[in-house]
């Protein structure tokens, strides 16, 4: 997602939410450090989704970030927070090691508050020195893309330290699946998305899913949530926040969001989720400098069409609503049926970097097409 003010900002319900959410930060500080009153409290919300950040100044000592979430479930959100803690830790060795916000502790354990339905946690404040700008140069994709190809690597030497959540991508299209009937769908948009569903499923079959490498990954990269200690050819992963969409799975769910990062059009507040930004030049120079450092196989760019229906199902479709403010998730649903599911297709094999991929490399499931209807809806939002 990526950082804009919010639409519902002057809305009473939405200004209520706020101070709501800034009563429960006091709360559970006074809960965490009953002996250290708070000074100041400043809102630092990108407003997108229904959660709200804090920067915290107690009396005296380091300024703290407060989170205040009600997306998915509490049981979740703490299961994703031990493993980020974990993560943290296993990357004290590396250059990476301040690469992301401890969540802290007492008695050695994730401090967290729960009330009214929704959940804070507290991190330590990250560094921040710069930011990359809307539009990269080409040389700082290059720089970005063998960056994120040496943090990848890194992951990939502590994963078997890292347990397996008790979720997975496959998991979490199953339980999409399960409840499609209750997304207040149409019954041809109901058969839209239980195609995508099954198209997905046999997509992970033919990946061979079960034994690909699974690292922990954050897939929302945008530029408002990382910083960089150097531009240009030396660029550096400093600080990255922002954790809702933590998971551990095959290191390709990162690159939807890459692909917008490096992307002609960059860092919008009138964003969209459409894919033409795995077709770009912009990305294929992304791959090329990645696939330099860390090799991708024919079978992984394959199935970079399959992360972005992954994306589109389960973070606009079956979770979209728990996490996106109601103006951005009305637009977003709307356009996920409209426009996004019938051009996932069109991602592949546009975006081969190299070579010509094997013809046996992927073979599409063997299911009924499903209607695709011509939208010039696309248009308003194409690249062109």
């Amino acid at each position: 997602m990526d950082a804009q003010a919010s639409p519902e900002q002057n809305d009473q319900r939405f200004i209520d939410a706020l101070e709501q959410s800034r009563h429960l930060v006091r709360l559970a500080w006074a809960a965490y450090r009953p002996d250290l009153p708070l000074a100041a409290i400043e809102d630092l919300s990108p407003h997108v989704s229904r959660n709200h950040v804090f920067r915290l100044q107690p009396s005296h000592g380091e300024a703290v970030i407060a989170k205040v979430s009600s997306f998915g479930d509490f049981k979740r959100f703490m299961e994703d927070h031990e493993l980020i803690l974990l993560w943290s830790r296993l990357m004290e060795h590396s250059r990476f090691h301040k690469l992301l916000a401890h969540p802290l502790t007492t008695a050695d354990h994730i401090f967290s508050f729960q009330a009214q339905g929704r959940w804070v946690v507290f991190y330590r404040q990250l560094e921040k020195s710069q930011y990359l700008p809307k539009i990269l140069s080409s040389e700082q994709i290059r720089a970005f893309a063998r960056e994120m190809a040496a943090f990848h690597k890194e992951c990939l030497q502590i994963k078997d330290k890292i347990p397996n959540p008790s979720y997975s991508v496959r998991s979490d299209i199953e339980d999409l699946l399960a409840r499609v009937h209750t997304l207040k769908l149409t019954k041809s948009e109901v058969k839209l998305v239980t195609h995508h569903c099954h198209r997905f499923l046999e997509a992970l079959k033919q990946f061979d899913y079960e034994q690909r490498d699974k690292i922990p990954l954050l897939i929302d990269w945008n530029i408002g949530n990382f910083s960089i200690t150097s531009l240009d050819s030396h660029l550096s992963l400093e600080s990255r926040w922002d954790y809702d969409w933590f998971r551990k799975e095959p290191r390709v769910f990162d690159f939807y969001f890459c692909s917008r990062v490096v992307s002609h059009v960059g860092d919008r507040s009138d964003f969209h989720y459409l894919p033409y930004t795995f077709n770009e030049p912009r990305f294929q120079l992304f791959l090329k400098y990645y696939d330099a450092v860390f090799p991708l196989s024919d079978e992984e760019i394959y199935f970079l069409k399959e992360v972005y229906r992954f994306f589109i199902l389960n973070y606009v479709l079956h979770l979209g609503e728990s996490f996106f403010n109601m103006s951005y998730f009305e637009r977003l649903k709307k356009e996920a049926l409209e426009i996004y599911l019938k051009q996932v297709d069109e991602v592949m094999p546009a975006i081969y970097f190299r070579r010509p991929p094997r013809q046996d490399a992927w073979k599409q499931p063997n299911l009924p097409d499903a209607t695709h209807e011509p939208n010039r809806l696309a248009d308003r939002y194409s690249p062109e």
